[in-house]
């Protein structure tokens, strides 16, 4: 984990203010090869991903949701002030709401979560995590391109898997167009759709990389488990 320091300026004398000695900058780390989730933003500051090209940088809050308001960031990794860590368990704050829909995961095929357009909708992760304090992360790509996608936002809270045992509940925001995506909590992509509901017939065509996977995961450090939902259905598509 590699905390972004900014030092303040120190005034010099009349007109003479000497340039802020900047230790780094996410942009650069994530340059440099750092991993997104190993970056940490100094106390005030969150993490948010630029919709572009997926880079990083430390901005506060209101200057957060109003770029990914705008599209510039398609994430914003958000830090309640109020979660600390005790004897390894996650203490969350007043605000958190646990989602309310159990997820059960069906051997009768693969699942497909779904939202409507322009809703918000939440998934509860369940972590264990034997190593140092990683960010949570969620990300959702287009299912045809892979290139994640500007028309869904989301946000975790807290934004820290710590050491232990933890929950973390990610909200996803969808805009008003419909069609096929890829929801990712680690590495590999779990099908979604935007813009159906109950009645809605899905397929293994609609999300092509389900049906011959090529993806080359990394070690995972950590174990996770969604745990439930809110504002978000599941459907199974059959095995082939």
């Amino acid at each position: 984990m590699i905390i972004v320091s900014f030092p303040a300026s120190l005034a010099l004398g009349y007109g003479s203010i000497a340039k802020p000695a900047i230790t780094s900058t996410p942009l650069r780390l994530f340059k440099e090869g750092v991993s997104i989730e190993d970056i940490v933003c100094n106390e005030g500051l969150h993490l948010i991903i630029k919709a572009e090209d997926g880079s990083p940088a430390c901005v506060k809050i209101e200057t957060g949701k109003e770029l990914v308001k705008r599209g510039w960031a398609s994430s914003i990794i958000v830090t309640p002030p109020t979660v600390q860590q005790t004897s390894g368990n996650n203490t969350l704050p007043d605000s958190f709401e646990p989602c309310d829909t159990p997820f059960t995961q069906s051997n009768n095929g693969i699942a497909v979560l779904y939202m409507p357009v322009n809703s918000i909708g939440k998934i509860c992760v369940r972590y264990f995590n034997p190593n140092e304090s990683k960010n949570a992360s969620l990300t959702i790509f287009d299912a045809s391109s892979y290139q994640t996608t500007k028309s869904i936002t989301s946000w975790a809270e807290p934004s820290m898997i710590p050491t232990g045992n933890s929950t973390v509940r990610f909200s996803v925001k969808t805009g008003n167009q419909t069609g096929f995506y890829g929801l990712t909590i680690f590495c590999s992509g779990m099908p979604f759709a935007v813009g159906y509901d109950a009645k809605s017939n899905f397929t293994l065509n609609d999300f092509p990389w389900e049906k011959s996977p090529t993806m080359s995961c990394p070690m995972m450090t950590y174990q996770y488990k969604i745990d439930s939902l809110s504002g978000i259905g599941v459907r199974y598509v059959p095995y082939p």
